[in-house]
């Protein structure tokens, strides 16, 4: 199994600049299946052949060049570790609904079995429509349509705009190319926010960026982009950018979180409701003569 981004990132960053070798070090930070790539070739090269993200590739690439891999690998750690959190946050919020979901269709189903009233094609059925359901929403979420969702747009754009920012702010950082930086950055975002920055990257990359990004950041976090341009700290001013919208993301699912359990009880107490009513409307056994 292999250890979390966050983890091996950490490990290299402490080894940089120790005297082990290149394959001792890959080895000691959890990943000793990247140790025979260490055959001369640079650690960038070693990283994109072992299946690492582009932007992390590119970071180490252009830190390999300005010797400023221990701050690159830092960085790299930060994030990783950023993104695991949100996506456990993401993941506790829908299993707890498919959790109460099932209860809510097994416990009635439990009580009717008991009976002699239902039986199990009729559970297998009411399961099966759970988990079509689940899919279905699960895909709406994923397509391009979840951007003009009333709950799940909102924070999906949060997170597409957190992501964008602190994937160029750590580009631009490594001194990567303006255009390349764009890239990954659109990369990072995906959705209309990706297409927008990627439409960005193939135009005119000599002028300002806060002109570049006219038209794909928000009007409020380009005048914060162009203060942090015009006192010379672009990088800072995007890494706040990425922070402000982090939290605003985690905010929106924080009030999902409280409201959640308040709209499950209610559907969990009106399916009670209709079981009890189906259960008191069943015929009743005759009495024996």
């Amino acid at each position: 199994m292999r250890i979390p981004l966050d983890v091996f990132y950490t490990s290299l960053a402490s080894l940089t600049g120790t005297a082990l070798p290149l394959s001792k070090s890959l080895s000691s930070a959890g990943r000793p299946d990247l140790a025979p790539l260490a055959d001369g070739r640079p650690l960038a090269d070693i990283l994109q052949a072992g299946g690492f993200p582009a932007l992390d590739v590119a970071t180490v690439r252009a830190a390999e060049a300005s010797g400023r891999l221990e701050e690159a690998f830092k960085a790299l750690a930060r994030r990783a570790r950023e993104a695991e959190i949100l996506r456990r946050r993401i993941k506790a919020i829908v299993i707890y609904p498919m959790f109460v979901v099932h209860g809510v269709i097994v416990a009635p189903w439990a009580i009717r079995w008991m009976f002699a009233s239902a039986s199990w094609a009729e559970l297998g059925a009411d399961l099966a429509v759970i988990w079509v359901v689940f899919f279905a929403v699960r895909g709406l979420l994923r397509s391009r349509f979840s951007d003009l969702l009333p709950v799940a747009g909102p924070i999906r754009a949060q997170i597409a705009l957190s992501r964008f920012c602190d994937t160029l702010a750590g580009a631009l950082d490594a001194a990567i190319p303006a255009r390349r930086a764009l890239e990954l950055a659109a990369d990072a975002a995906g959705g209309p926010l990706g297409r927008r920055a990627r439409a960005a990257a193939a135009g005119d990359v000599n002028r300002p960026l806060v002109e570049m990004l006219d038209g794909v950041l928000p009007a409020l976090s380009l005048e914060m982009l162009r203060a942090g341009e015009e006192a010379g700290s672009t990088d800072r001013a995007l890494a706040k950018l990425s922070q402000r919208h982090h939290e605003d993301a985690v905010h929106a699912l924080n009030k999902l979180v409280a409201v959640l359990p308040i709209l499950l009880f209610i559907v969990a107490l009106a399916v009670a409701v209709l079981q009890i009513v189906a259960m008191g409307g069943m015929p009743k056994p005759a009495r024996p003569p």
